[in-house]
């Protein structure tokens, strides 16, 4: 399993709703102008929340790292048919291939799990496969990359090919095909990935210097930009961020101090005449007591305001949320011993919950225990979005 945090950090999202920009021009990167679908049908517009409208948890075609991987290849010279990038039921990274190959010791390749002093594949059912020695870095991919040299064939080559921010390594491998992210309709062929980063803003990265020109300050507003942002070089690439932190989007610094997990039951039953009971069971649900300290005004930094402002108001009684327990792991819970996959995760501790909320009365005002307004309790009841 990735490496072992003692407190991670976690996230809650509230739905995103983008259905008042509908077919509306959102911003102009020269010399495009980025379009908001047109809306239509029940649900369209509506997204689980602001992470998966902006990036849908995966990578646009092309851009996941099997894609990249068999692309760069193909274009160093080499004819590789067949190429998998994917984490195995361990919690390692693998990738196999057609063709044999090497991971080189270059880069940073012990932060997708690979041995400092390289790899090398092994044939396995007619592939040639390497499975990382440890465990993959949580986390936003910053530039992170590693090497592959092909067996007796063309030179090495990097990847990810173009050093750009994935959300986390799982991302990196998902698709999002067919989801109208906002990466999706921002410049593909100029690597442009959107993400949220540990403290809740909202960021783009790219291999151009290309700044923004906001066409609609309200969606502008909605990221939590302002119009002053600028773009930075780092390294081969360019990166904006937020000023502020996202609607809808709450990181505090501290873990989650407590959680109690429970199922409710619906049914119905009655006594029999001759002894016993006859019952009938519609449905058993899974609901998550979230305790945690809110940041306060006395903090090093204030989420007091940006909470009960931003964020609450978006999470009445039935609202979807999303809540990450260690940010920015994007992978979903399942119950242990189910194996882990580039979607989910056998952690519970750490996997993704998506549900409603139950109930939010203890996060609808800031009690601070004492004169220093530094930390406040909050609470918040979450109900799983699928019955057991």
């Amino acid at each position: 399993m990735p490496g072992s945090v003692f407190a991670p950090k976690f996230a809650l999202m509230a739905q995103a709703d983008m259905r008042s920009w509908s077919g509306v021009n959102l911003f102009t990167r020269v010399p495009d102008t980025i379009t908001m679908p047109s809306f239509s049908g029940v649900g369209a517009g509506l997204f689980d929340d602001l992470l998966v409208f902006l990036n849908g948890r995966g990578s646009i075609t092309g851009r996941t790292l099997a894609e990249d991987t068999l692309a760069t290849w193909t274009l160093s010279g080499g004819a590789p048919t067949t190429l998998n990038a994917y984490i195995d039921g361990d919690d390692r990274l693998v990738i196999e291939c057609d063709l044999d190959f090497i991971i080189t010791a270059a880069d940073q390749p012990e932060w997708f799990g690979f041995n400092a002093a390289g790899q090398s594949a092994s044939l396995v059912g007619g592939l040639y496969q390497i499975i990382a020695d440890g465990d993959f870095t949580r986390g936003n991919l910053l530039g992170q990359r590693f090497w592959i040299d092909p067996v007796g064939a063309v030179g090495a080559f990097q990847l990810p090919s173009v050093a750009t921010w994935s959300q986390d390594l799982p991302t990196l491998l998902n698709s999002s095909t067919g989801l109208d992210t906002l990466e999706s309709l921002d410049r593909a062929a100029n690597n442009i990935r959107w993400g949220i980063d540990a403290t809740g803003r909202v960021g783009w990265i790219g291999t151009v210097a290309t700044p923004i020109v906001w066409q609609d300050t309200d969606f502008r507003d909605a990221l939590g930009f302002d119009g002053t942002e600028a773009v930075q070089p780092i390294g081969a690439v360019f990166l904006s961020m937020a000023t502020n932190i996202a609607p809808g989007v709450l990181i505090p610094s501290r873990p989650i101090t407590r959680e109690i997990s429970h199922v409710e039951q619906e049914n119905s039953a009655r006594r029999l005449i001759g002894g016993g009971w006859a019952g009938a069971l519609r449905g058993s649900y899974l609901r998550h007591a979230l305790e945690w300290y809110l940041d306060g005004p006395a903090d090093q930094v204030d989420h007091h305001q940006h909470w009960l402002r931003e964020v609450l108001p978006r999470l009445p009684t039935g609202a979807k949320i999303s809540f990450y327990s260690d940010f920015p792991e994007t992978r979903s819970r399942v119950a242990a011993p189910a194996p882990y996959s580039s979607t989910e995760t056998a952690e519970l501790e750490r996997g993704r919950v998506s549900g409603y909320v139950y109930d939010s009365a203890g996060s609808s005002s800031a009690d601070w225990p004492r004169a220093l307004r530094r930390r406040a309790p909050m609470s918040i009841v979450i109900e799983e979005a699928e019955a057991l």
